[in-house]
């Protein structure tokens, strides 16, 4: 029952596609690319899609995985694997792990037990371009339409507003209204301007002023989540919304200086565009800069796969274990003979 209530939500999901797409029309294709290749950036250090991307990061969600972090508690992965099944003919190779996804996926637990391998075999299933379709398709369907649908909503027009709430879907999620959740700290936002009577967005409010308090209620929710499971990952992923408080500042200024030598219109949506390229700051505080690419969602580059911790089998640990004993060990012997060796040439230089 549940895996047809799966099917049938990417199927309805599908059937919007073509309403929701309407909100891109205040986002171009580059400034689309650019905002994914940033949030590719803060997920991986990388701007291109990582496909093959598979490891427990420690963040309450179980394995994440693939181009936007799809993970075992939180659904996204098991309708990644579901849409790659209805796209095959055959059995796939995730089968042996559906009975216990779907378990997962019905308790929310962050537990990877039973997925042992889960790891390798998406990465090799990264070589079937089917797979990374998938990926691709439900990224879209899940993330990027209803961030644009949703900005549309609440008023906002500039790129980096959107590319910011695109960004906040994926990390927060936007399916409930807790305050660690997108729409949680969208609600925050508000209630926070309108206590100051500063209008919103959608009540013809400076976005200016907007994009800069849901940072900091950003911030705060990274800083001190209601979800004790998710605080070190969160806490560990601050830099990227400093990131987006620096790029923010950065184009208002470059921005206004550009249009005060051309006597163009000093309007919000004018200060938070980007065409071409958008600078921001890597987890060291450097700058770094994101082109448009519209090659991003063809392109397949390799990640580096590092087996996590549940893909090594017992014996194999036994093995680590005993080989590691082992050199104590040795390491032991040979200090003592070196004393050994030392006290004699003592000895002997004293006869002689």
């Amino acid at each position: 029952m549940y895996v047809s209530s799966s099917f049938f939500l990417l199927a309805l999901l599908s059937q919007c596609r073509h309403v929701l797409s309407q909100s891109q029309n205040n986002v171009t294709l580059c400034q689309k690319s650019i905002i994914q290749q940033v949030t590719n950036f803060y997920e991986y250090k990388r701007k291109a899609y990582a496909y093959d991307y598979c490891a427990n990061i420690g963040d309450g969600r179980g394995y994440s995985s693939g181009i936007i972090g799809f993970t075992t508690a939180t659904h996204d992965a098991l309708l990644v694997i579901q849409l790659y099944k209805s796209k095959s003919s055959q059995n796939t190779e995730f089968d042996k792990y559906l009975p216990t996804l779907i378990k997962i996926d019905q308790t929310g637990t962050s537990s990877t037990d039973g997925l042992d391998g889960y790891c390798k075999i998406w990465y090799n299933t990264c070589q079937k371009e089917d797979f990374r379709k998938a990926q691709l398709e439900i990224a879209e369907n899940l993330y990027w339409y209803p961030s644009q649908n949703f900005s549309d909503k609440i008023g906002l027009v500039s790129a980096l507003a959107r590319g910011q709430m695109f960004d906040a879907f994926i990390q927060h999620g936007y399916t409930n209204t807790d305050k660690d959740s997108a729409i949680g700290m969208t609600n925050q936002t508000e209630s926070i301007l309108l206590s100051k009577n500063q209008s919103t967005p959608l009540r013809y409010g400076s976005e200016i002023t907007w994009l800069t308090e849901f940072l900091k209620v950003r911030e705060n929710t990274l800083t001190n989540p209601q979800n004790p499971a998710t605080r070190d990952g969160f806490r560990a992923s601050l830099w990227r919304v400093k990131s987006y408080q620096f790029s923010l500042s950065y184009l208002i200024n470059i921005t206004t200086i550009a249009l005060n030598n051309t006597g163009g219109n000093i309007t919000d949506r004018a200060l938070l565009s980007f065409d071409n390229e958008l600078v921001i700051l890597d987890d060291k505080g450097q700058k770094a800069y994101i082109p448009c690419d519209l090659n991003i969602w063809t392109q397949n580059v390799g990640y580096m796969y590092i087996p996590p911790n549940n893909d090594l089998s017992v014996g194999a640990i036994m093995g680590i274990v005993v080989g590691g004993l082992c050199l104590v060990a040795i390491c032991v012997v040979l200090f003592w003979c070196r004393k050994r060796i030392s006290k004699k040439l003592k000895v002997y230089k004293v006869i002689r």
